[in-house]
């Protein structure tokens, strides 16, 4: 009869126990944790990008208080205009007639009813009303 090897993680050694004998080993000394080391990528990650999405957030911030606010997207023509007091008998196109005789008085028209803030077409006597200059 045969006896098969057993293997054990404990070594019998004779008189002793099969564990560990304390009473020698070396007191631990205290460690320190091991200083972390940021390799390019790392310090790219934990350092750059933060730092670029806040420089882009307070640029984003400037550029709105800063930026002029504007209502339309051209300047207000000037128009040379004079004041004209209606009479009897006056419309705006006989009214636009005499003042642009080479034009279309329905464009003239028009610009005395911007010029004045008119709706209709109506004129009262003695109303006195912003006429553009033509050249």
């Amino acid at each position: 009869m045969t006896i098969a090897a057993i293997s054990s993680p404990f070594r019998a050694t004779a008189g002793r126990s099969s564990l560990t004998d304390f009473s020698k080993a070396r007191p631990r000394t205290a460690q320190r944790p091991a200083k972390l080391q940021l390799t390019r990528k790392g310090r790219l990650v934990f350092i750059g990008i933060p730092s670029m999405t806040l420089a882009a957030a307070l640029l984003a911030l400037v550029g709105l208080f800063t930026s002029p606010v504007l209502a339309g997207s051209t300047a207000p023509s000037s128009v040379d205009a004079v004041q004209v007091t209606v009479l009897q008998g006056d419309s705006l196109w006989s009214i636009a007639e005499a003042v642009a005789p080479g034009q279309d008085p329905r464009e003239t028209i028009e610009q005395i009813q911007e010029l004045n803030v008119i709706d209709g077409k109506t004129l009262r006597v003695g109303q006195e009303i912003f006429v553009p200059v033509h050249p």
